[in-house]
C-alpha cells in the first residue's frame, strides 16, 4: 500500500483492515473528541484539497490525496498511541474524521456534476 487508492481487490481488503484496526485503537477516544468540542479546520481542509472546485476531474484528484492523507494521518495516529501522546491522537482523529466526512460529500458532488 502506497497511500493512493487501492488497486486490486486484496489491496482494498488491506486498506479496510488497516482501518478497521486503526478506528478500534482510535474509538475510545472519540468521546473525548466530542466532549472537548475539538475538530479540524473544514473550511481551510477544503481550501487545501480545492473542494471548492467545480470540475469533477479536480474533485476526483481531490478524493485521492484526502485518501493519501487519511492514510499518513492514521500512521501518525498509531505512532502518537505507542508514545502516549493523547492530546496528538484526539487531533489526529478529529482532522481523519473531518476528511472521511468531505470524502463522502466531494463524492456525492461528483455524482451530481457527472449526472
Amino acid at each position: 500500500m502506497d497511500g493512493t487508492n487501492p488497486k486490486s481487490l486484496e489491496e482494498l481488503k488491506a486498506n479496510q483492515e488497516c482501518i478497521r484496526t486503526i478506528d478500534s485503537k482510535l474509538k475510545p477516544y472519540a468521546d473525548r473528541v466530542k466532549e472537548l468540542s475539538m475538530s479540524a479546520d473544514r473550511e481551510g481542509l477544503i481550501r487545501y484539497f480545492g473542494l471548492d472546485s467545480e470540475d469533477p476531474e479536480v474533485l476526483e484528484d481531490a478524493l485521492k490525496k484526502m485518501w493519501s492523507r487519511v492514510g499518513l494521518l492514521q500512521n501518525a495516529a498509531v505512532a502518537a498511541q505507542a508514545k502516549g501522546d493523547d492530546k496528538e491522537l484526539v487531533e489526529l482523529e478529529a482532522e481523519i474524521n473531518e476528511i472521511r466526512e468531505l470524502r463522502v460529500e466531494t463524492q456525492r458532488r461528483i455524482n451530481e456534476l457527472k449526472g
